[in-house]
């Protein structure tokens, strides 16, 4: 409750003296803000970076103004979404947690009650808390993994599978990875809890495989887990002994993947994560009528067994 008690005192504030926020200023009719986590580099990945991208190429194509409240560990979301909604935007461009605390649904639904429209990106949350979604399709992610191991595994081999404690989306991937697996008869599936920090998860990886009888597959729905591990079968000099099934674009991970470590890396279209989130706010304003609420980008299976030329769109 505190917590939203400075949210409520932070929007007075704001409504009051106003805020300074970053604004590209159009001559669209159109205000839309994007609260979204800083353009810096999480982990392996410039995820958010690449999503900010779209959004910035996406707006001037629509002359939309603009205005940026990135959050970051110092500003969370909570006080960043008050901001925006004081600034009485026409629409916001949001990322918040599936796991998020009520106290930012609360404020989510009263920015909804006032009419703003809202497109959530990333990670989908109650669907009444939102007139757009755009991201991956992590359910069918996670079962292209699980259709790629299970075309050639043997019976006998066994699958270690990495459970970091990460977003909603990566537990969706896992848990239809799980769910397929299960359907198919696969009984030779171990969970590895991973704890946050590097090191700790490098040794949790390394203690995972030293431990695993049989193990031939690893497989990680999580950007930084892939590379983690790849690290790992390096240093262990396993690569080309246990296959590597991963998931999340970078260079580091795809450079594994030309190198052999990896032999399948799963790709999700950041940039238009960004430009769908634009064009799904745009049609929203213009009252159009979406077709669908939820919108997946474009993900893409590269194989090692194919290159990196063998990309499979799906």
């Amino acid at each position: 409750m505190k917590k939203y008690q400075c949210g409520i005192c932070l929007l007075s504030m704001a409504l009051m003296t106003g805020c300074a926020v970053k604004q590209d200023v159009k001559d669209s009719g159109y205000r839309v803000a994007a609260v979204l986590p800083e353009n810096g580099k999480i982990r392996v990945t410039d995820f958010w970076q690449q999503v900010w991208n779209g959004i910035h190429s996406s707006i001037k194509e629509e002359g939309i103004a603009l205005s940026e409240y990135p959050s970051s560990a110092n500003d969370p979301i909570i006080d960043r979404l008050v901001l925006a909604y004081a600034a009485k935007p026409e629409g916001i461009i949001l990322f918040v947690s599936d796991n998020g605390d009520e106290e930012v649904f609360q404020v989510l639904r009263s920015v909804r009650e006032s009419g703003i429209k809202i497109v959530v990106v990333d990670t989908d949350i109650e669907s009444e808390l939102y007139d757009a979604f755009v991201g991956i399709d992590n359910e069918m992610a996670g079962r292209q993994l699980a259709e790629y191991v299970c075309k050639r595994k043997i019976p006998e081999e066994h699958i270690l599978v990495l459970n970091p404690s990460a977003s909603g989306a990566v537990e969706k991937r896992k848990n239809a990875f799980l769910d397929y697996m299960t359907a198919q008869g696969e009984s030779e599936v171990t969970l590895l809890p991973l704890k946050e920090e590097n090191e700790e998860r490098l040794e949790g990886i390394e203690q995972g495989i030293q431990t695993s009888e049989n193990l031939k597959w690893i497989v990680s729905f999580d950007p930084s887990c892939t590379v983690q591990a790849a690290e790992t079968l390096c240093r262990m000099k396993l690569e080309g002994e246990i296959s590597l099934v991963g998931f999340g674009e970078s260079q580091e991970a795809e450079q594994y993947l030309e190198n052999g470590v990896i032999s399948a890396l799963l790709l999700q279209d950041n940039d238009q994560i960004g430009e769908m989130a634009v064009c799904q706010m745009k049609k929203l304003l213009d009252e159009e009528k979406l077709e669908k609420k939820q919108s997946y980008v474009d993900s893409t299976l590269i194989t090692a067994e194919e290159g990196t030329g063998g990309r499979n769109s799906e």
